[in-house]
């Protein structure tokens, strides 16, 4: 168990007690929204069930709405980079003309 405790088992006797397991919260509100990154925790194997099925289904849309995100961003970033990149030229390209009627 690597991670901070979230939960506690309440079983008494040794055979009843399975241990801890290391998970990932991927979602603390319902799957409203998606933890960036996901929380780190250790969690009771006897409270460990499987999420609803409908979870899954959020979950797979959520996470397409963040990839959506990244491609946005990276292709705003890569927008920017080239009007700076054009500006630079503009300029070294002004800055010859104006050498270049000197001469």
């Amino acid at each position: 168990m690597d991670n901070n405790l979230i939960s506690h088992c309440r079983n008494r006797s040794p055979e009843d007690l399975m241990g801890y397991i290391d998970v990932e919260i991927i979602s603390s509100d319902g799957m409203a929204t998606i933890n960036n990154p996901f929380e780190p925790a250790a969690v009771a194997m006897c409270n460990c069930m499987p999420a609803p099925e409908v979870y899954g289904v959020m979950m797979a849309s959520q996470m397409q709405v963040v990839e959506e995100a990244k491609v946005e961003d990276s292709n705003s970033f890569l927008e920017d980079c080239q009007q700076l990149v054009a500006s630079f030229t503009d300029e070294a390209n002004r800055k010859a003309n104006i050498v270049g009627s000197m001469d």
